[in-house]
């Protein structure tokens, strides 16, 4: 006994109740170049970027011999 009906469809196993193009495709959010200026200025990032940094030297110690 299955707790999902059985279904075949060449596209998708989905039942749509409305017509719908299951193919959308959507465009990204683009960040103007100010919102770019202070996303790459901000103490979030640095903060961000020495953590990972430190992380990396980490795994490239353990996985490399």
């Amino acid at each position: 006994m299955k707790a999902v009906p059985e279904l075949v469809d060449m596209a998708m196993q989905t039942n749509w109740k409305y017509p719908k193009n299951a193919a959308v495709q959507c465009q990204p959010r683009e960040f103007t170049e100010e919102e770019k200026l202070a996303i790459q200025e901000s103490d979030e990032l640095a903060e961000f970027v020495r953590n990972v940094s430190q992380r990396f030297v980490i795994h490239e110690r353990v996985t490399h011999y």
